[in-house]
């Protein structure tokens, strides 16, 4: 099977159609048939039910697909690493993040590298923490923002910024006039909390212990986005990493420092072999700037 072969079949799973398959690749459709024929022969597989001037993918044609899909990718990969050794600068960025990344941290880092790189392109997952880091040991992405520790030998970390743990607060809450909030008064009010299964929770648990009343768990999320979402609707207050909690400031919340020292790692992140990419390290650089910057707003009055 021939790799032209293979890029006509994708063309025709993703299109629909051979005649607009053969439009995507500059091709008539009967060339597009032929290469779909000739391969089918070679495979020793039935590909496409032909009928009605339609080709309808078998179940033998969606499991290669995901495969072909795949392999593209591997060779997308190969052909970034060759424009940006030559300083091109024009393949793309594969980047996954956190999905509360994508409100305010995610946005500014790429308008920053958009300006030194106008030429690169990017794509963002945004997912869990355990799905990104599999993501870039499995090199499907080429960076990613991920917190300590990080286990995983295939994967390795730059710094980005530690930052402390905050009260999201609605804005009309007596605590917001408070330049900090403590344990004690944290434990009186409805908590809206995130990461049940996370080291940091744990922590703020064994600190809420101490307090002299039981602590009232009013809703359990395991979203950013949501958790600020209901104490803007003032159904609690929640608590976040500040590097989380900034990318909701737009939403009419108030932060405060909580008053126990439960501090958070959050890192750069790329498989051990791009540890040394130039493009890694302007990435980093840039998510360093907008951490700093966001954590700033986090801190001013």
């Amino acid at each position: 099977m021939e790799f032209r072969q293979l890029e006509v079949f994708r063309a025709v799973m993703d299109c629909g159609s051979a005649s607009a398959a053969a439009k995507l690749l500059g091709l008539s459709q009967p060339a597009v048939s032929r290469q779909i024929s000739q391969m089918e022969r070679e495979l020793g597989l039935e590909l496409f039910v032909r009928g009605a001037g339609k080709l309808k993918p078998t179940a033998d044609a969606a499991a290669l697909y995901d495969e072909a899909t795949y392999a593209f990718a591997g060779l997308e990969r190969v052909l970034n690493v060759a424009r940006r050794m030559r300083g091109r600068d024009s393949g793309v960025l594969r980047m996954a993040a956190p999905f509360s990344f994508g409100e305010a941290l995610l946005p500014r880092v790429v308008s920053m590298l958009a300006q030194e790189h106008p030429r690169l392109r990017y794509e963002l997952e945004l997912a869990g923490y355990d799905a990104i880091t599999a993501m870039v040991a499995e090199r499907r992405v080429d960076v990613a923002v991920l917190k300590q520790p990080l286990t995983n030998p295939a994967v390795a970390a730059l710094p980005l910024v530690e930052c402390g743990t905050v009260c999201v607060l609605p804005p009309s809450h007596p605590l917001a006039r408070k330049a900090s909030v403590t344990i004690d008064a944290l434990s009186r009010e409805p908590l809206v909390l995130l990461g049940r299964e996370t080291t940091w929770r744990s922590d703020l648990h064994a600190q809420l212990r101490k307090a002299p009343r039981a602590a009232q768990v009013r809703i359990e999320t395991h979203s950013a986005t949501s958790a600020c979402s209901f104490v803007a609707q003032g159904l609690g207050v929640s608590v976040l990493p500040a590097l989380l909690a900034a990318q909701f400031i737009h939403r009419g919340v108030r932060l405060r420092p909580l008053q126990v020292p439960i501090s958070h790692r959050f890192v750069v992140a790329c498989a051990t072999s791009l540890s040394q990419s130039p493009m890694v390290e302007h990435f980093a650089r840039a998510a360093r700037s907008v951490a700093h910057e966001l954590l700033a707003e986090v801190a001013a009055p």
